[in-house]
């Protein structure tokens, strides 16, 4: 792979980029749109500032090209594109405070081999370590993952870092998920990472595999000093599921406290082949419900009207279930929702399956619309708004001032930190001032958790009823989506369960353009096959296919093909996507089987998609304004879904028949 380094443009000449670089100084000078200084600054340069930066490019002169000072670096890249990657580095070494990340990621490809890159701009006089920062760089976030392998064979120390900061973990996982082997100096990370309870610990358990070193780890994992990481141990377990780890499951349960973990044991107990229907009798259940409301603070809140809640039944021979037990796991989910360290739903992903499904259902219905009514109502005080809104415009103005003011002078990677942090939208911080000024979502959050039993298109409606009532502070949506990630994360790449679906071309139009969509790339034969929206905080694209239409485009007959997501030009596996993005994406898709959007009747909607009436992406009615950009003098524009992509503990949120 290394000979890579000559595509990368090691030895060419720069002088074909002379020749481009001409043309587009007379195009300047003759373009009247063009702003007038960069007109009479194109009018200034002549042969010599020409021939002056191509001998810089060659390395056969050490200076700043005087062409550069005048249009700037990202001009002349932009029009010379044949100034090769090694031209390009040795014109940005030139300037004072160079930036190598545009350059690297404008003039290298996919599949180049970061080594090599690597070794070019240290035979440029690039300082080691600033080469060495860059190309890591460029190789976890712009290299397909077989490409980055050869630089992390030979530096697993900075997939171990990659693997401690949780934004940058489940990437380094796909990474390195196509290691023959993990090698010994990120083993133990990767361990860490398989028991914290975090959203990177199935893809973490998935690259260890099932080896007997892996089992010793779960095993241990059983008497970590959390719950989260039990919790954790116990789930790989059962995804082991070896009968020879029964005895320790048994001596693990014997002196749990835990309730979440005691579920996640059980569940293990079973998946290794033993019978656990004692733990889950009736009589069981109602001795553990007596014994946990007896503790001190054990009651619902005052708010939630359990007697309003339906009647519950077994499935095994429909008997009522004792209200007592009911009570039980409303306080226990409420409890387990306040400990940061407890896995909220695991009791209730074992304990609801053992109700009559509509019993289920309807039980969590009711008391996750409860919880959402109160919730939203709690969020509606002036007072809080007000002081939310203060706050989190006064965060979004320091980060403004931050890249301003310090931004070029830093390396690379604190450069992206700056950029990012003032990229995120106004509304985005506002959000985050509200949530640590609590509320009821913080207080009673683990009630959402009962969202497991619900129809998923029931709860994407829901979330979207919350999103957009109160959309400057999309917090109040986040928990109930995160509570539904944590239930089953759709594998695969994509949705599918509408594909072939017929349409028109004029509706699907209609209907994605409504909530931010535009025309994808077009094709060969000037067609269009898809319609893309990027998410601005997080750069992922979701993209709705469909059979396709001709330009110039008129109503015709087509199918709804599927939902890709995508990141950094690849496929993100959905169980990887924030579960909100998801939640806002997977809702725009199964907008288009509602009447009007799809054949018109709704009739085929199937389990989960009711033709009920989409939801108004438009402000409601007594919403605050969004705020002022500082310095604009116009009302900053929000767009339609700010701040999805905050990831939450679960994974992601979909249908259940996802592929």
């Amino acid at each position: 792979m290394r000979e890579s380094v000559t595509i990368l443009g090691s030895g060419q000449s720069a002088a074909p980029a002379g020749v481009e670089l001409r043309a587009a100084l007379e195009r300047l000078r003759a373009d009247v749109c063009e702003p007038d200084w960069m007109r009479l600054e194109a009018a200034q340069v002549g042969e010599t500032e020409l021939a002056e930066l191509i001998a810089v490019a060659e390395g056969r002169l050490h200076r700043h090209p005087r062409l550069i000072r005048r249009l700037g670096l990202d001009w002349v890249l932009e029009h010379g594109p044949s100034l090769g990657l090694v031209h390009a580095l040795r014109l940005v070494s030139s300037e004072r405070a160079p930036r190598y990340w545009p350059v690297l990621r404008a003039r290298t490809g996919r599949d180049d081999d970061p080594r090599a890159i690597h070794e070019l701009m240290v035979g440029l006089d690039i300082p080691v370590e600033r080469s060495r920062v860059e190309t890591e760089s460029l190789a976890f976030r712009e290299l397909t993952a077989g490409a980055a392998r050869s630089w992390y064979l030979e530096h697993p120390e900075d997939l171990v870092a990659r693997l401690a900061d949780p934004d940058t973990a489940l990437h380094a996982l796909e990474i390195l998920a196509g290691f023959r082997w993990v090698p010994r100096a990120i083993h133990d990370a990767v361990t860490g990472l398989a028991l914290s309870g975090e959203r990177a610990s199935l893809p973490a358990r998935r690259v260890l595999g099932a080896t007997p070193e892996v089992r010793a780890a779960a095993l241990h994992g059983l008497v970590a000093s959390t719950a989260r990481e039990r919790v954790a141990a116990a789930g790989w377990l059962a995804e082991l599921a070896d009968p020879g780890d029964r005895p320790a499951l048994r001596e693990a349960l014997r002196g749990e406290a835990s309730e979440s973990v005691r579920a996640m044991i059980v569940r293990a107990l079973a998946a290794c082949g033993e019978d656990v229907s004692a733990h889950l009798a009736p009589e069981e259940l109602a001795g553990r419900a007596a014994l946990g409301l007896a503790r001190p603070r054990a009651a619902p809140p005052a708010w939630l009207d359990l007697d309003r809640l339906p009647a519950v039944h077994w499935a095994a021979d429909g008997a009522r279930v004792d209200p007592v037990i009911v009570r039980w796991w409303v306080v226990l989910a409420e409890q387990l929702g306040r400990l940061r360290t407890a896995v909220v739903s695991a009791p209730l992903d074992l304990y609801l399956p053992l109700l009559r499904p509509e019993d289920a259902a309807g039980l969590a219905d009711g008391v996750v619309r409860a919880w959402l009514e109160h919730d939203l109502a709690a969020a509606a005080d002036p007072r809080t708004r007000e002081l939310a809104e203060a706050e989190g415009l006064a965060a979004w103005e320091e980060a403004l001032t931050r890249l301003q003011e310090s931004a070029f002078a830093l390396p690379a990677p604190q450069q992206g930190i700056l950029v990012d942090a003032a990229a995120r939208p106004p509304e985005q911080y506002v959000a985050e001032a509200l949530r640590r000024r609590g509320g009821s979502e913080q207080e009673h959050r683990g009630l959402a958790s009962f969202a497991l039993a619900m129809d998923r298109g029931e709860v994407v409606e829901l979330v979207h009823a919350a999103l957009e009532a109160h959309r400057w502070d999309d917090v109040r949506g986040r928990t109930l989506v995160d509570m539904l990630a944590l239930g089953a994360a759709p594998p695969g790449t994509a949705l599918d369960h509408l594909a072939g679906r017929p349409t028109t071309t004029a509706a699907l139009r209609r209907t994605l353009s409504e909530r931010g969509y535009v025309r994808g790339a077009i094709g060969t034969g000037g067609s269009v096959s898809e319609y893309t929206w990027t998410d601005p905080a997080s750069g992922i694209t979701a993209a709705i296919t469909f059979s396709g239409a001709d330009l110039p485009e008129e109503d015709a007959p087509c199918t709804i093909g599927r939902l890709e997501l995508r990141q950094a030009r690849r496929a993100l596996p959905l169980h990887l996507a924030p579960p909100r993005l998801l939640a806002w994406c997977w809702s725009d898709y199964r907008a288009l089987a509602r009447p009007g959007a799809g054949n018109g009747d709704g009739a085929d909607a199937g389990p989960g998609e009711p033709g009920a009436p989409g939801l108004a992406r438009v402000r409601p009615p007594g919403a605050p304004s969004a705020p002022k950009a500082p310095g604009t003098g116009r009302d900053h524009e929000p767009g339609a879904r700010t701040g999805v992509a905050d990831a939450g503990p679960g994974g992601a949120v979909g249908p259940a028949d996802a592929r």
